[in-house]
């Protein structure tokens, strides 16, 4: 098939329009006889051209606009109808000087060049980057030394001169990066919050190839927490480390992460008493990082019950819900109050189920912990043969700190099974462990050193046991024994009701080893316990002359008494809590804090 070619020469199909002069005759025109051109390719309103007013007026125009003439008189404007604009603006303002305004005479009745020549005017004028408008403000602040000056002259606000001039503290390597686009926009203006060293390791980290991702340079460049000042719950003025501004965005950061936190956990602590100070029936402290859903809780007020949650974020920021109670309590409240209207009473099992303050905080629960485990763990290490009886009690029962599991003799096939299933070494083996087991008393399950179950073995484990064992064949049985009972005694679970037998079992007096100190009576604020402990010490009928006293004023008596100080002096006195087993001053529950088990 033959394709016949079109009449039209190429010659006249790629024919070019003739050449327009090169050089423009520029005159000064009125003001008054500039019209706006319908050709032009850009659309402006009166909002836009403010910026551009206040850098003509204070530089001048540094650009002539592009006219025709009209066969009325006027001139009307091709490219440059913001500056035209601009003009005016300034010329209605009073400004001295815009009466006439310089202009390119373009060729009258040519519309094509009127078109393209305001679109080429607008299309290969390039916009300055972030780089080059910091070098621009950089030189104009030198001379002028004052960011609202050259705010004015470039027609911008007073934050982009701030913002550009803050690259100004990045090394010229990181910004050499982002000329080279090496790294991102976002990637520079979070650097500009960097300190020297910072920028430098960032620097080098970017040269071995770990630099952070984007999203993760903020909390690299502190230390792995970007944490916002907002967030603070204390006074910004006990934060002595710089405070880093971000002046893309509108956040400021905490340089020092630990010293935040040490101040925010303090502010934590005190908002924390002071609820539990105004009478909520409890205050709860979310594990940092815990999160608390509304929906597994309904509002009760403070005075039916209600508690308080507050948490803590991750990022510092802490939340505080009032008025609630989790379904559970809330259940427990309504069995209650079901149970009160059928019979009129509370029986035990209801009273435990109240939600009520306990007679101890959850300090001084701890405290008293603290002491009562000290003096028994003491008297446990230098009791050997209870100590071996007590470890063996843990190794077969297990406990908060002690767990074993039997070797893991499972054969690799089925071969190898049939060969081991009926070895005289595992028979001998199982005669022993069932006269071991006899001399046990009837578990309802297994010892797990008794059980065929499944163990996790572990060379390094066997390298140290060898170690210690070669060292434990050197000594004597005795030497071994203390050995024992002093691990035994390490770990001897806190808080625990073994603690209670051990102490009655070894008759522990805790008065040898403790007095009441100043923390003790600073925990202390039990109005009820502080009567019953000064009707203790002072008797009740001395005590009751102090009825209205403060519980402060009533603490100072009994530690005048124990002291002897203007006081007779009262011997041998200890609180309740530290006898074994330990009792309570009042018929409320001891203490919230829940008891690991033994």
């Amino acid at each position: 098939m033959t394709i016949q070619a079109p009449a039209q020469t190429t010659a006249t199909a790629t024919a070019l329009p003739a050449p327009r002069p090169f050089r423009r005759d520029i005159r000064d025109v009125p003001l008054e006889s500039l019209v706006l051109t319908k050709l032009n390719v850009r659309k402006h309103k009166d909002k836009d051209i403010e910026s551009l007013a206040a850098t003509i007026a204070s530089t001048g125009l540094l650009q002539p606009i592009g006219v025709r003439a009209q066969p009325d008189g006027t001139h009307e404007v091709c490219f440059g109808e913001r500056r035209t604009l601009a003009i005016r603006k300034l010329h209605k303002d009073g400004h001295p000087g815009t009466d006439m305004v310089p202009a390119v005479i373009l060729e009258p009745g040519d519309d094509a060049l009127a078109v393209e020549a305001s679109f080429i005017e607008n299309v290969e004028r390039l916009p300055m980057n972030e780089m080059d408008q910091y070098e621009a403000f950089a030189k104009a602040f030198d001379l002028r030394k004052n960011t609202a000056e050259v705010a004015a002259v470039f027609g911008c606000t007073e934050q982009l001169v701030k913002r550009r001039l803050a690259i100004g503290n990045l090394i010229p390597e990181i910004r050499a990066l982002y000329r080279n686009e090496d790294i991102s926009l976002e990637e520079l203006q979070i650097l500009t919050m960097a300190t020297k060293a910072r920028q430098k390791a960032y620097l080098k980290a970017h040269k071995d190839g770990d630099a952070p991702y984007p999203h993760m340079l903020r909390e690299w460049l502190f230390g792995g927490q970007a944490i916002k000042t907002k967030v603070a719950i204390f006074d910004l003025a006990d934060y002595k480390a710089p405070i880093a501004n971000d002046l893309f965005g509108d956040n400021a950061y905490f340089t020092d992460a630990d010293q935040f936190w040490k101040l925010q956990n303090a502010a934590i602590a005190k908002l924390k008493d002071a609820h539990e100070a105004s009478g909520w029936s409890g205050v709860h402290l979310l594990e940092p990082g815990q999160p608390f859903y509304c929906y597994n809780h309904v509002s009760l007020s403070k005075s039916k019950g209600g508690h308080v949650f507050i948490s803590v974020r991750s990022n510092g920021e802490v939340e505080v819900h009032k008025g609630l109670i989790s379904h559970a309590e809330m259940k427990k409240l309504e069995r209650k109050a079901d149970k009160e209207t059928a019979t009129g009473d509370v029986d035990a099992e209801h009273q435990a189920d109240t939600v009520s303050r306990p007679e101890l905080s959850e300090p001084l629960g701890y405290y008293i912990d603290l002491v009562r485990h000290s003096a028994v763990r003491a008297e446990l290490a230098k009791t050997p043969s209870l100590a071996l009886r007590l470890a063996v009690a843990q190794l077969i029962a297990g406990s908060q700190h002690w767990s074993i599991s039997a070797e893991n003799r499972r054969p690799a096939n089925d071969a190898i099974a049939k060969a081991v299933k009926d070895l005289p070494a595992d028979k001998a083996f199982k005669e022993i462990r069932a006269t071991a087991k006899a001399l046990l008393p009837n578990l309802k399950h297994d010892a797990s050193y008794m059980a065929d179950k499944d163990a996790i073995r572990s060379p390094s484990h066997g390298a140290r046991v060898t170690a210690i064992l070669a060292h434990l064949q050197t000594l004597s049985d005795n030497d071994v024994l203390a050995i024992l009972a002093a691990l035994t005694a390490e770990t001897l679970a806190l808080g625990t009701t073994v603690v209670d037998v051990l102490g009655a079992t070894m008759r522990v007096d805790i008065a040898k080893t403790w007095q009441p100190d100043d923390a003790f009576f600073d925990l202390n604020r039990d109005r009820e316990v502080i009567n019953a402990m000064l009707s203790e010490v002072i008797g009740k009928e001395a005590a009751a002359s102090y009825l209205t006293g403060t519980g402060k004023s009533k603490k100072e008596i009994i530690r005048k008494a124990l002291t002897g100080d203007g006081r007779k002096k009262v011997e041998g006195w200890l609180p309740r809590w530290m006898a074994f087993p330990g009792k309570a001053y009042t018929k409320r529950p001891l203490t919230k804090r829940p008891k690991p088990t033994a």
